[in-house]
């Protein structure tokens, strides 16, 4: 059996480093407002703000951010 023929045996799964995902992420969205809950990377918020003609960004890499539209 050639390297080939041993990595075509093996399942798909195999191939992926279940350890870099982390099952407790989450998304919701209401009354306006689009949480993405990463776990252990963090939460991000995006939230429209019509009045200002802007978008509110969280991050936990970079904090707050406001972007005008």
């Amino acid at each position: 059996m050639n390297q080939n023929q041993m990595f075509s045996n093996l399942p798909k799964e195999e191939f992926i480093d279940h350890s870099i995902y982390d099952k407790a992420g989450d998304v919701s969205y209401g009354a306006g407002v689009l949480t993405i809950d990463l776990g252990k990377f963090g939460t991000y918020v995006i939230n429209k703000q019509s009045p200002n003609k802007q978008i509110w960004l969280s991050s936990p890499t970079s904090g707050p951010k406001r972007l005008d539209y």
